[in-house]
């Protein structure tokens, strides 16, 4: 039961980090097609 909690809690912070970094990709391509 521990293992599969901090298996679930690994799995929640790579599914955050990689919103943030996608979400950062994102903005930085919008303002890049947005300045041209």
């Amino acid at each position: 039961m521990m293992f599969f909690m901090s298996g679930l809690k690994a799995i929640s912070d790579y599914v955050v980090k990689f919103r943030l970094t996608s979400d950062l990709l994102i903005n930085t391509i919008y303002i890049k097609t947005s300045l041209l």
